[in-house]
């Protein structure tokens, strides 16, 4: 199996940058996901440099501001997620403003839009860039109209993209498919929130404080209530596993989005209010994890899942779409079952397959060391200690 170099120091210490560089994210929206996380990686790995941020519109800049600790946080009205020629060239224009303002030393682009925009800012003030992927914008899980149009543009971006932090290695082979060097793609996993505490023993506990029944087996669902994650797919697979197993199992969804008044409308409709519980944002989704019997992700595109890597090290095993980053943690040692995208009816009976393991089968082995802070921080300060070293004098 062919795998993308682990931007790792070869003795565990974390490399020098240089002097205190200044370095802008470019960000097409902050609240609280897999890219925001990786963000905090990047700023806690070079507290040495000064950290920029300008976000789009759809954004809590507050939030931004108090998260971390940033020299300016600017918002661009003109940039959206949604394509927008109009707004698109204002956004350029607006940021490349800031960047010949700002003079930073690298720039750093997070998700789709801004990977974009802020690339072709950065090329115009020759700026070195450097590309956050917490996962690709195209391929299966993508139309196909919008999947041709990325693989496009990433072919015209990057030769002049000095690198890019990857969160695994199926989305680095993706990328490397469509043209992109090998040798720019540096695998830097995303900080997750992992046990410090242990969980084993406990399920009573954690069912009574989240308010889960005992006596049944549970499904958990956790994740922005959004398209993407397919979440409203969650009911008729609930539906699925009642009608062809003998027991009845409960499922406990935590997340929060926009789809979760149509998710709340088709639980009643479906006559399952007593089957289903919305918890909502979840400050310690470990707890609802290590209660569950099967963790469930129904994404129809994922870079690596946290919640996957959750489970893993909680021993609590899952049922996931073929996406980015499940082959890879089941390769790496984690337990669960993948099934083909959008094949509900497979989800349905890799679930009743996962329920009727006995205690221990097919238990978690996954080491998750390149998860840990002090593997990410050396990461990424080697990646961007390369990609400061191989910048032009300005």
């Amino acid at each position: 199996m062919t795998r993308v170099r682990q931007t790792t120091h070869p003795d565990g210490a974390i490399p020098p940058i240089g002097p205190s560089p200044h370095v802008v994210h470019v960000m097409t929206r902050y609240l609280r996901g897999g890219s925001e996380r990786r963000l905090h990686d990047m700023v806690e790995a070079l507290p040495d440099a000064t950290h920029e941020l300008i976000l789009g519109a759809d954004s809590l800049p507050d939030k931004a501001r108090r998260d971390m600790p940033l020299t300016s946080v600017t918002v661009v009205p003109t940039l959206v997620r949604a394509p927008s020629p109009s707004r698109d060239v204002r956004a350029l224009a607006s940021i490349w403003r800031i960047l010949q303002a700002a003079a930073p030393d690298l720039v750093v682009t997070h998700q789709s839009k801004a990977g974009a925009l802020g690339r072709l800012a950065a090329r115009r003030v020759h700026v070195p860039t450097v590309v956050s992927l917490s996962m690709a914008n195209f391929g299966p899980g993508y139309p196909s109209l919008q999947g041709a149009f990325f693989r496009s543009l990433e072919g015209r971006l990057h030769p002049s993209t000095s690198a890019y932090a990857v969160v695994g290695n199926d989305l680095a082979r993706r990328f490397e498919r469509i043209g992109v060097p090998r040798t720019k793609l540096h695998v830097v996993r995303s900080g997750v929130r992992l046990p410090t505490e242990p969980y084993a023993g406990r399920r009573r506990e954690l069912r009574d404080r989240l308010g889960i029944p005992h006596s049944r087996k549970v499904l958990a669902h956790i994740g922005s209530l959004e398209p993407r994650k397919n979440v409203l797919d969650l009911v008729p697979l609930l539906q699925d596993v009642l009608d062809e197993g003998p027991a009845r199992p409960f499922l406990a969804i935590a997340g929060e989005g926009p789809l979760d008044v149509h998710l709340e409308r088709r639980i009643r409709s479906a006559g399952l209010v007593g089957d289903v519980v919305l918890l909502g944002f979840l400050e310690d989704p470990l707890s609802l994890i290590a209660a569950a019997d099967v963790l469930i992700l129904l994404s129809s595109a994922e870079g690596v899942s946290q919640v996957l890597i959750q489970a893993a090290a909680l021993d609590t095993p899952f049922v996931a779409y073929h996406v980015d980053g499940v082959g890879e943690l089941r390769d790496l040692g984690a337990r669960g079952r993948e099934v083909p995208l959008g094949d509900r009816s497979a989800a349905a009976a890799a679930v009743r397959e996962v329920l009727s393991w006995g205690p221990g089968q097919g238990r978690s082995s996954i080491d998750l060391t390149e998860w840990t802070p002090e593997a990410i921080r050396a990461s990424y300060r080697s990646l961007f200690a390369e990609a400061l070293s191989a910048a032009p004098a300005r």
